[in-house]
């Protein structure tokens, strides 16, 4: 029910703001949680909740998401900034996905948001650097 509008943003308001109202918990989106759409998470306590996808993200397109489920689907979790600099080709995920990712949140485990936001030219180098690396051998 969920992705079929994920792309409205009214519906997908209207869809959360129910489901907080049936004490069902909609986790927001996470670079090392989130598929492309919305998804059922099982919690350590034997709850359920609806994680975000990030397919819902503005500027965030289905090319950028498979590239970081690829990703940490081969590598598991994405341990840092650097980690997933190194996993994920950011050339490809491209400079505004990566700005609207770190804007929602889905990757505050990697710390603030605002030094992110400043360093995201560098972080887009970093990978640059190493997947051009990688392709020369």
């Amino acid at each position: 029910m969920l992705s079929a509008s994920k792309n409205e943003t009214e519906k997908v308001a209207f869809y959360i703001s129910d489901c907080r109202s049936m004490g069902i918990d909609v986790l927001p989106p996470q670079i090392n949680s989130s598929y492309w759409d919305f998804s059922i998470e099982d919690r350590k306590d034997g709850s359920s909740a609806i994680r975000f996808g990030m397919g819902a993200v503005k500027n965030v397109g289905q090319g950028a998401v498979d590239l970081i489920i690829a990703a940490r689907n081969e590598g598991g979790e994405f341990t840092s900034l650097t980690d997933f600099a190194r996993r994920v080709d950011l050339r490809q995920v491209g400079k505004r996905a990566l700005e609207c990712l770190i804007k929602v949140g889905a990757m505050d485990s990697f710390g603030d948001r605002r030094a992110m936001l400043d360093t995201m030219d560098q972080m887009i180098a970093v990978s640059t650097s190493h997947f051009k690396a990688a392709q020369s051998g």
